[in-house]
């Protein structure tokens, strides 16, 4: 059977989403994949919602590229890591 990823692991992801080592592109396929994979259980509330976010990454807006930036991405990973310390 196959996991959900650790926080860890999402955590790794962030970083190199805000490094620019992978694209937007990447990171939402990821995340989607994962979320839509039947066989892994959702069995970690705060790797599901940070799943969720990344998987909405490479989402356009109308009135600039995309619809969340470098600094939404640093916010999703500060949050990720109290989450973490607790």
């Amino acid at each position: 059977m196959r996991t959900l990823p650790t926080k860890q692991e999402v955590l790794d992801v962030l970083n190199k989403l805000i490094s620019d080592e992978l694209t937007r592109e990447q990171v939402s396929s990821w995340a989607t994949a994962i979320m839509d994979d039947d066989e892994i259980p959702m069995t970690d509330g705060i790797v599901w919602d940070a799943l969720e976010k990344l998987g909405a990454s490479d989402l356009i807006a109308t009135d600039r590229p995309f619809l969340y930036e470098v600094k939404d991405f640093v916010i999703w990973r500060d949050s990720l890591k109290v989450q973490m310390d607790q």
